[in-house]
């Protein structure tokens, strides 16, 4: 029985779910639209490129998102791989025009604390996770379920232009797998004062470091300088004192001076297929919760708006230009 799935935007991110849908053991309908003539096109090509792999898929481009939802009666799953700006609006539109089993949102999640809310008051009915794949990772569960269980943590993530506006949920959400805590105080003093251009134009990002204590005693370093080589999360569980590191470049990890081995984070276009998988058949995600999701962003979110604002010159701003 072929299965059902939209992905609303084409893009980069767009054709990796797509691709990673090729991994999926299901025949699926992949449903696309975007805005951009010149994405579907782009996308269009990709596709072809890429057939071989995506022997299980059948695609199929959509001039609106009406024709969309006239397509089938109801998804089994719309991914939507749009940047963050008028989320709430978007979504709006498309829960309009489209039913669906299950969502899943590409992070982050929404711009500005007031779109939070708005997106929890629209989300109420819908079955929705958020796409932060390091949950998918055999080693952090190992780590979590061998190493670290019902224990608080020290933890730092530190690299070259990590991305920290558009990337926090990532390591917030890791914290929160490893120790079930949720954000309580942020610290954003040690950030800079300038805000430059993300790699997506029209989009900013900050670097420096940001400090996050959470709700039993856990507390995260993010370390933002272009002056480190490479990205490392480095730990220290509170109740033993031993260290953990994780380097995954390079796809190894201490614990406690004990080496260990373990597979790279996987690839978007390795991934989609498996949550759909877990979705449609066990209408379970390893992926994060919306709800767990939007607790862990919303102290964050807010703390870097006030930063935004006092920085950036416009003070008046509802929200930040997160991609």
């Amino acid at each position: 029985m072929q299965c059902h799935v939209a992905v609303i935007g084409c893009g980069n991110l767009g054709q990796r779910h797509i691709q990673g849908l090729g991994v999926s053991k299901s025949d699926i309908k992949v449903h696309i639209f975007d805005n951009s003539q010149e994405s579907i096109k782009t996308c269009g090509k990709f596709i072809k490129d890429i057939a071989n792999e995506i022997g299980n898929l059948e695609t199929k481009f959509y001039a609106t998102t009406e024709s969309l939802g006239k397509a089938t009666s109801c998804f089994d799953l719309v991914i939507i791989s749009t940047t963050a700006n008028d989320r709430p609006t978007h979504l709006n539109s498309l829960c309009k025009s489209i039913n669906s089993k299950a969502w899943l949102l590409e992070k982050p999640i929404c711009q500005s604390p007031d779109e939070l809310d708005e997106l929890i008051d629209l989300t109420k009915e819908m079955n929705i996770w958020i796409n932060h794949p390091w949950r998918f990772m055999s080693m952090h569960h190992d780590l979590k379920n061998n190493y670290l269980k019902d224990q608080e943590i020290n933890i730092t993530f530190s690299g070259p232009n990590i991305g920290i506006g558009c990337n926090i949920s990532h390591f917030i959400d890791l914290v929160n797998f490893f120790t079930d805590e949720i954000p309580k105080f942020v610290d954003t003093s040690g950030l800079s004062n300038q805000w430059h251009n993300s790699k997506r134009n029209g989009f900013k990002e900050i670097d420096g470091t940001l400090i996050c204590k959470f709700s039993k005693g856990s507390k995260m370093r993010v370390v933002s300088d272009n002056n480190l080589k490479n990205f490392i999360i480095s730990g220290t569980s509170l109740k033993t004192g031993k260290n953990f590191f994780i380097d995954d470049k390079n796809s190894k990890s201490t614990f406690d001076k004990e080496f260990i081995q373990f597979s790279k984070i996987p690839l978007q276009s390795q991934l989609s297929g498996k949550v759909f998988d877990q979705i449609n058949k066990q209408g379970y995600s390893d992926l994060t919760k919306f709800t767990i999701a939007t607790k862990c962003y919303r102290i964050v979110i807010s703390a870097l708006l006030k930063h935004w604002q006092n920085t950036s010159g416009q003070k008046s701003d509802k929200f930040i230009p997160l991609s």
